[in-house]
């Protein structure tokens, strides 16, 4: 055969694999996404994290509205120590072929609803939360990204955090339920600094009330304890309060450092950790992939390799902070 016959050839198999890629994606698909707030999940596809999701599954071939149907559910975080029988059960009822869910917690919850359909989740210790014996090997129907940026992540965001601080002596940490498997390496490194700190469970520690009403009594708390700054721990529960968050530090004039951009974006002073945009687009690729045919035991849990310093310069100015040239060469990007 000639080259040019061959090319014409292998152009012509490239387009009927593409038109047969796109008539099996011509029957509608359903997948549930659990939001952990009811303003996340109105906003959901205006948000700059959910508009990278659906472009994701977009560009994988599969358009809300089109051959893409989104059942979204919206659980009350303050409620998910025990969010009642019925929450989960809600979710598996309307038969998605995959569900997408916002914690380890409620991957868990799913997995007592179901075993039969896939769970992809965002989750802050897919091994501490006892979703999967190892990442590498998932088994079972759950699988998804990981937001743990490894043990030295903690002891980074403090030294982040006294580079604008530099007068603060005492550090509130803001945890969700359980103690962070990094607390004793940043009690050590703090140590070091002559700095100490102090975790705060929120849902743990402030059992009534809505979760808006929980994070404020923890902020009242660690006030009255001496905090004069704030690292918030790596759960991803927090996502869901992230302009609560935000909002409380501000007014209580408190220089802010998390894991995570999207609450730098409302207002967090600062964040270090994995890239967001990249996490929302392997947790897609996850859900095209099930989607396509592939087995949740087949993906391993995946965990961060490209990680961000974002800075929001209008949060340094309503603390009165004026941030050290070095620190702010070393940012990622700079939020006007």
């Amino acid at each position: 055969m000639r080259r040019r016959d061959f090319l014409l050839s292998a152009a012509g198999l490239t387009a009927l694999a593409t038109h047969a890629r796109g008539q099996q994606r011509a029957e509608l698909r359903r997948i549930a996404i659990v939001h952990l707030s009811r303003t996340e999940a109105v906003t959901a596809r205006g948000s700059q994290s959910w508009r990278t999701f659906f472009a994701e599954l977009g560009e994988r071939g599969y358009v809300e509205g089109r051959n893409l149907a989104v059942n979204r559910h919206q659980v009350d975080p303050s409620g998910f120590l025990d969010p009642g029988p019925d929450a989960a059960a809600d979710v598996v009822g309307g038969a998605p072929e995959v569900i997408v869910a916002p914690s380890g917690g409620w991957a868990r919850r799913i997995r007592i609803a179901t075993t039969m359909i896939p769970v992809v989740a965002l989750a802050s210790d897919p091994v501490g939360d006892e979703l999967v014996a190892s990442l590498a090997h998932p088994r079972g129907n759950i699988t998804g990204v990981t937001t743990d940026a490894g043990p030295t992540a903690l002891s980074k965001q403090l030294e982040l955090l006294l580079e604008a601080a530099p007068d603060c002596t005492h550090v509130a940490c803001l945890g969700a339920t359980y103690t962070n498997p990094g607390m004793r390496l940043l009690w050590r490194d703090a140590q070091s600094r002559s700095v100490s700190v102090q975790e705060f469970l929120v849902y743990r520690l402030f059992r009534a009330g809505s979760a808006p009403e929980r994070y404020a009594n923890a902020f009242s708390a660690l006030l009255r304890d001496g905090a004069k700054a704030v690292l918030v721990l790596d759960n991803v529960e927090h996502l869901s309060e992230a302009s609560t968050i935000a909002e409380l530090a501000l007014k209580h004039h408190l220089p802010l450092v998390s894991p995570y951009r999207p609450l730098t974006e409302v207002g967090g002073l600062m964040s270090y950790g994995p890239n967001w945009e990249t996490l929302e687009r392997r947790r897609a690729a996850y859900v095209a992939r099930i989607l396509d045919g592939a087995r949740p035991e087949e993906l391993p849990f995946e965990q961060p390799t490209e990680f961000e310093f974002v800075v929001n310069l209008a949060s340094a100015r309503k603390l009165d902070r004026e941030l050290p040239a070095a620190l702010l060469a070393f940012a990622d990007e700079l939020v006007q």
